[in-house]
């Protein structure tokens, strides 16, 4: 075999397409099996993600794999993806943070969309649930009277914290 031959598989072969099949955590760090377009199965490769974001990504999620200098003795997962949960929908230059659960954060030019079952803003000691305010928000609006004009409401609104928070 030539040079010009052993180097172009190489290069030909330093970013793949995988299938996750496997997914660990050791030490702080996320590690991936792969299952490679070729057939071969990978040992248990680092994923890396960008800063200030992760995700663990479920069986089944497509990811690159890269060996470092077109090797394959040393591997890395990089995008894993998974196009079964990927959130559509969007607006040109909008984001949206997702899960495989249906759980979403999307934020829009004009607006942040937060979607869950459980949504609570705040450190885990906080006391106050965005759920439990938007439920006393809620009441208030359907048991809300007006009084003649020039008299005060019968009722008084739910503490209120900065912004808008809308039942959509």
């Amino acid at each position: 075999m030539s040079e010009l031959g052993a180097l172009s598989r190489r290069v030909g072969g330093m970013i793949v397409r995988g299938i996750v099949v496997g997914v660990e955590e050791l030490h702080g760090t996320r590690r991936v099996q792969l299952r490679l377009r070729s057939g071969e199965t990978t040992e248990m490769i680092e994923c890396l993600e960008f800063f200030g974001a992760t995700g663990r990504p479920v069986p089944g999620a497509e990811a690159l794999c890269l060996s470092v200098g077109g090797w394959s003795d040393h591997r890395v997962a990089i995008v894993s993806s998974d196009a079964r949960y990927r959130y559509t929908g969007l607006g040109q230059g909008d984001a949206c943070l997702f899960d495989a659960y249906g759980h979403r954060v999307e934020v829009t030019a004009t607006k942040t969309v937060v979607t869950g079952d459980d949504i609570r803003l705040g450190s885990s000691a906080a006391t106050e649930p965005v759920a439990l305010w938007t439920a006393a928000l809620e009441t208030w609006l359907r048991t809300h009277v007006h009084g003649a004009a020039g008299t005060p409401p019968t009722t008084s609104p739910p503490a209120s914290g900065a912004g808008k928070v809308v039942a959509e």
